[in-house]
């Protein structure tokens, strides 16, 4: 299953994060946080298990893997449905769904559609109500992609990025993320994004940079000399004096780029009385904007086989859908957590556009105030930032001349993955002995 083949499309050590200044200060650069996720806590809470960062590519190649595998099943491509109408019987209780090609053509009848199409799904909108539809968040992304750090970085760099998943340089107005996703130990493979917040979003950085703003996906991932220089400079002038030369020796180590605005979809709602057998979810029901929304989309996707596997929804003799109502039962739960979730990111796009009135800067303890208005918890902060701090980064650097910090395949799990993993096992058991 997916959950056994988990480490194949998974960096072993890559849970943890390197939390850095915009400058570094003194001869060796420091981190100012590491997060991490500690041996002992690991085996004395469920809640820490391994998350370390995964290959979307190779996670999606071993989904369809297994799919293949059962024989129940085809995958067509290069099909793109733009639309779906409702297919209504007398003889059943439960409608059909008819998807349909831009020219009209059906593309075939089905007792159940799940829409996984994402932001610019064109079927959304049959299931829910949103009258902004897509909306800009106010950030472009650069999006940049190293082959392998370990070939081209200083070593300054390359000793304080390590084995972590991530190294992140926290500004208030812009924000640098390096993030690991190559499956297994040789593999580096490494994304770069710097998250800007800026009015007009990429038309106006295309137009700052002077090149064509690209109209197609293929058009969009700049790998020519010519742009690649003149994206990496604008890159640079905008990251100025306010980011450390280490900050900017990541730049130029990026072999691609793409540029692209940050849209989401705006307030959802689920319509009542829906009969058309859709089911959207992840991004289709509600796009949360970048950074997120695959974990999001994993957990509905969990949700819905639960309630696809539940007594009832399927005839037993058939195979056709009996229930839809027990399906949707589980949508107002997969639209609730992504409105938390855009709640969150509200509050600290707004928190970071307060801070950032006073220009391009790293946080400092005077924003304090801004971040905490409560005094007891700006002073539990504080407590945390003054003393738990230097504990973690020694605690850490105690399990990394161990050879053991972060997790790998022998690492324990999160608890409900064990669960599924067990009674999985106590299954097989059980058939075992019956024979």
């Amino acid at each position: 299953g997916l959950y056994h083949r988990y480490w194949d499309f998974s960096k072993p050590y890559s849970d943890s994060w390197s939390v850095c200044p915009m400058h570094f200060r003194g001869a060796t650069p420091e981190p100012y946080l590491i997060m991490f996720r500690p041996k002992l806590l690991q085996k004395m809470f469920a809640g820490f298990g391994a998350q370390p960062e995964s290959n979307r590519a190779a996670f999606r190649a071993v989904i369809l893997e297994a799919l293949a595998e059962r024989g129940n099943n085809e995958i067509f491509w290069g099909l793109p449905a733009t639309d779906i109408r409702e297919i209504k019987s007398e003889e059943e209780d439960v409608s059909r769904a008819e998807l349909l090609a831009a020219d009209g053509k059906s593309l075939g009848t089905f007792d159940l559609v799940v829409d996984t199409s994402g932001l610019h799904s064109p079927l959304r909108h049959h299931r829910v109500i949103d009258e902004a539809k897509k909306v800009y968040a106010g950030s472009v992304l650069v999006h940049g992609i190293i082959d392998s750090p370990e070939d081209v970085w200083p070593k300054e760099l390359l000793q304080l990025f390590g084995r972590h998943g991530n190294l992140v340089g926290a500004g208030v107005k812009a924000r640098i993320v390096v993030q690991r996703f190559g499956c297994g130990v040789e593999d580096n493979r490494t994304a770069v994004l710097l998250d800007i917040r800026m009015e007009g979003g990429d038309e106006a950085v295309f137009r700052e940079i002077g090149i064509e703003r690209p109209t197609s996906r293929k058009t969009g991932i700049i790998t020519d000399a010519e742009r690649m220089a003149k994206v990496k400079g604008w890159v640079h002038e905008f990251m100025g004096d306010h980011f450390d030369p280490l900050w900017h020796s990541v730049i130029d180590s990026m072999n691609r780029i793409t540029i692209r605005s940050e849209y989401r979809h705006g307030p959802t709602e689920l319509r009542d009385n829906v009969s058309l057998p859709l089911i959207c979810i992840g991004d289709s029901l509600r796009n949360c904007g970048i950074g997120g929304g695959g974990n999001l989309a994993l957990q509905d996707a969990t949700d819905l086989a639960s309630a696809l596997a539940a007594p009832g929804v399927f005839d037993e003799v058939s195979g056709k859908l009996r229930s839809l109502e027990t399906i949707r039962k589980v949508e107002p739960t997969m639209l609730e957590r992504k409105k938390e979730f855009n709640d969150k990111k509200d509050k600290a796009y707004a928190l970071f556009d307060t801070l950032s009135k006073n220009g391009n800067r790293e946080f400092s303890f005077k924003d304090l105030p801004t971040v905490f208005p409560n005094f007891w918890t700006r002073l539990g902060v504080q407590f945390c930032f003054s003393f738990v701090r230097p504990i973690l980064k020694a605690w850490y650097r105690l399990e990394a001349s161990w050879g053991c910090a972060g997790s790998d395949s022998t690492s324990r799990v999160f608890g409900n993955v064990q669960a599924v993993l067990d009674a999985q096992k106590k299954g097989e058991l059980s058939a075992k002995a019956a024979k």
